[in-house]
């Protein structure tokens, strides 16, 4: 699905794609291939907290998803003019 955003992790360097994240490209229909991830992120180390309460690190995409999605719930809720095109 194009109009899909894919998130991709970075290592703590931010420079070098996480050992773990997708590099692209996604196959859209057969043959139709996308380039894919759209972002990266942060994702190796990141500070959180477990189900128990405890302090812990953790790394991929799933994290650095979740900072994409932060930042863009942040980013339309200061800015009316902003919208999902259909």
């Amino acid at each position: 699905m194009p109009e899909v955003i894919t998130v991709g992790a970075t290592r703590k360097d931010v420079f070098n794609i996480y050992n773990l994240s997708s590099r692209g490209p996604a196959t859209y229909y057969k043959d139709i291939f996308i380039d894919k991830p759209n972002t990266f992120a942060p994702g190796e180390d990141i500070p959180g907290i477990n189900h128990k309460g405890e302090k812990v690190k953790k790394s991929g995409s799933s994290v650095s998803t979740a900072i994409v999605t932060g930042f863009i719930s942040l980013l339309l809720s200061t800015n009316n003019n902003l919208n999902n095109p259909k």
